[in-house]
Parts: C-alpha cells; sequence; structure tokens
C-alpha cells in the first residue's frame, strides 16, 4: 500500500498563474531562462522556471504582454544586453523592470565581479570574460530610463552547475563581490550567497529558489494576511520554503527595498513539509521489498565553506513523484483494459458480436500502455544524483 501514499502527494503547483485584477501597465520585463547551453553544461528546468516567471507577471503582476520581452533557447550577451538596455528605456519613475534569469552565473576569476553566462559561453578564462555579461552592467542599464530594476537570479557564482558538479572542470573561480549597499533605484533578489549554489527541485521541475519565490508571489508569503506580499515578506518566505523542502545548503539573499509590494494574490499557503514524511513512507517501502535505501544525508554549508571539499557524487533515493504517478496511473489503466478485453476473448464474446477486431485493438493498446505505466514506474524509482558540499549522516 505504501505506493498509493505516492498518489496521494504532489508538491503544489506554481505554473497555472494566479489571476488579479493588478495592472502595471508602467512596468516591463526581461525573463531569460538559458536551459541548453553549448558548451557548458545545461541547465535542468530553466526553461519552465522562466515560462512560470512570465506567466506570474503578466496574469498576476499584470505587466502588458507586449513589454514583457522573454530569451530562451541560445540566448547570448548581445541578445540579454539589447534586451535590458530597450525595456530599461521604456520605464520611467512610476515603474519597475522586472530582470529574472535562470542559467549558468560566475565570478569573474580576475576580479570577482558576478557574471551571467550566455548560452554561447565556453569553459576557459578568455570567453568567460568575452561571452559574458557583468550583473553591475545590466543593472546601469536597466534604471536608464529612471524606473526602479527588481533583479531576480537563479543562479549561483561559486562555479558550480545547477546539479552540484564542476562548470569547469578542475577551475576554481573567485569569491564573487556581491554588492550590499542600498541603492534606492535596485532591488537585488539572488538564489544563493557568494559560495554556495543554485539547487533544483527535480519533483516541481523547477529551480528550488524559483519554485519558492513564485509561490511567495501566489500569497504563500503574506504573512501578515493584508493582501500584499512585499519583497520582505516574500524574502522570508523563500527562506523559510527552502528549509521545509530540506535545501539547507542556499540562503538566498535579499538588498534593497524590503517594503515594495510585489503581488497582490492571496492564494493560501500550503504546507511544504509533507513530502518528507510520504517520501519518508515511501523509502520504507521500498526497503521493505527489498531494495537497498542508502540514509539521507543532511548537507551543510555556509560563507566559509571550502569548495575543494565537495565530493563525489552520491546516490540519493528521491522518487519523481510526477513520473510515478502517471506510470501507476498507465498501469492501472492499460492492465484493466487489457485484462477485461482477454476475458472476453476467453468467454467467446468476440465470435458472438463480431467485434473481434476492435476487441484485438482494444487488448494490444492496453497491454502497450500497461507496459509503458511500468516502464515510467521504474524509471521514476531510480535514485537521483545530488553532490554535497559536506555531508553529515542524519539520526
Amino acid at each position: 500500500m505504501w505506493w498509493l501514499l505516492g498518489l496521494a502527494w504532489a508538491l503544489p503547483d506554481i505554473d497555472d498563474p494566479v489571476a488579479t485584477d493588478a495592472a502595471h501597465p508602467d512596468d516591463a520585463a526581461v525573463v531569460i531562462g538559458i536551459e541548453d547551453y553549448f558548451l557548458l553544461p545545461d541547465v535542468p528546468h530553466a526553461a519552465r522556471d522562466a515560462a512560470a516567471v512570465e506567466g506570474f507577471l503578466r496574469t498576476t503582476r499584470g505587466v502588458p504582454p507586449s513589454r514583457i520581452r522573454v530569451l530562451g533557447k541560445g540566448a547570448n550577451r548581445e541578445q540579454i544586453l539589447d534586451a535590458v538596455t530597450t525595456q530599461g528605456k521604456a520605464v520611467g519613475p512610476e515603474g519597475t523592470l522586472w530582470v529574472y534569469f535562470a542559467g549558468h552565473g560566475a565570478a569573474d576569476p580576475a576580479t570577482g565581479e558576478r557574471i551571467l553566462l550566455g548560452a554561447d559561453a565556453q569553459a576557459d578564462q578568455v570567453s568567460f570574460q568575452a561571452r559574458a555579461v557583468p550583473v553591475t552592467e545590466l543593472e546601469a542599464l536597466a534604471t536608464a530610463g529612471g524606473g526602479h530594476a527588481l533583479f531576480v537570479l537563479d543562479t549561483c557564482y561559486s562555479g558550480r552547475t545547477r546539479g552540484g558538479g564542476d562548470l569547469v572542470e578542475g577551475k576554481r573561480f573567485a569569491v564573487p563581490s556581491y554588492a550590499t549597499e542600498a541603492n534606492p533605484a535596485l532591488t537585488r533578489w539572488v538564489a544563493a550567497g557568494p559560495t554556495e549554489w543554485s539547487s533544483p527541485l527535480p519533483e516541481a521541475r523547477h529551480g528550488a529558489f524559483t519554485y519558492a519565490l513564485l509561490g511567495a508571489l501566489r500569497g504563500w508569503g503574506d504573512a501578515d494576511g493584508d493582501g500584499q506580499v512585499t519583497s520582505r515578506e516574500a524574502q522570508n518566505y523563500v527562506a523559510s520554503a527552502l528549509k521545509e523542502l530540506q535545501i539547507t545548503d542556499q540562503r538566498p539573499r535579499l538588498v534593497g527595498d524590503g517594503l515594495r509590494v510585489l503581488s497582490t494574490a492571496t492564494e493560501p499557503a500550503p504546507d511544504l513539509s509533507e513530502p518528507a514524511a510520504v517520501l519518508g513512507v515511501l523509502v520504507g517501502g521500498v526497503g521493505g521489498l527489498g531494495m537497498a535505501t542508502p540514509r539521507v544525508a543532511r548537507v551543510e554549508a555556509g560563507p566559509s565553506v571550502d569548495l575543494s571539499q565537495r565530493g563525489p557524487y552520491k546516490q540519493v533515493y528521491r522518487p519523481k513523484i510526477g513520473t510515478l504517478i502517471w506510470g501507476l496511473g498507465l498501469t492501472a489503466v492499460g492492465g484493466f483494459v487489457a485484462q477485461q478485453t482477454y476475458s472476453n476473448f476467453q468467454a467467446g464474446e468476440a465470435e458472438t458480436k463480431g467485434d473481434w477486431g476492435r476487441m484485438l485493438a482494444l487488448n494490444v493498446t492496453g497491454g502497450s500502455t500497461a507496459i509503458l505505466g511500468i516502464g515510467l514506474t521504474g524509471l521514476a524509482l531510480i535514485p537521483d544524483k545530488s553532490a554535497p558540499i559536506k555531508t553529515v549522516e542524519a539520526p
């Protein structure tokens, strides 16, 4: 019965945006999600992250679609600069330019300046400097029209991929320099601290930071219940949500106006702590069937972590809930259809009713569907890989 509990839970959806009456005609946005890099490791879920953010801006925030520019596959330095330049000039003092980025970031190996990498960046220092976009340059362009700029960056600068591996094999990056001064024209919201990495959330098929922040902006982060989610409330919610999701090695940072209202959505906050309990039941159930279930490791990290301590990848059991649900559903439906048609054949109903061809087609279709479901179920139970900085055995 353990697998039935898996069907009962999945992470709450953040891809279907909450509709509100809000309208911000003076706002504009540049939404960048680079999942496929030509010569660097890909960034899992970055395209879905960007699509979900665009949906929030259009439907929940009320930014006119004509003022939202989305960059995805193949986005390079020139396109990013052009988009931010154009949109920055279009936003006046009454508006906000939202700049969202999901992709690879790094620290300039020579200066430590934070940089964002276009899709054509190569795994060498010269390319990093030539094809990357300094964050400070984008900030200047984003405020050129006199408006406020809100940077939301789901990336890290420690030389790690979203999956935790080396961005460039064997390459050590400088510790990035983080701007901490309060600039009234800017709000900076970054996914991780200087030596931390921005984690994925495979169960939701999103970056963990993006998933939590979009949840906050659906209304989950409205701590005082006044129908408004401020940037400070959203940051507090994201920090709390990541802990509930057992992501302890990532600490998002917000610098800027903490009282700026980002959303007026009022969706009640769900309990994100349920996954831990359900996964525990799943792991226990699988263990009872004789499958090996490694102990879960708790990850510790902080500003003083030496990145050279990151060990090899470790297998951590984490079933893919969405795939598991589809697999079990297809197996059940296909098996039922195949069994029913086989029973009808045995009873001679095909010959009696003259439906031999139709019933054979149903039998083959049902059997094929069941086989597909069994395959998906098997894939869902394959352990994911993780690369922690430093692991401590959970008690």
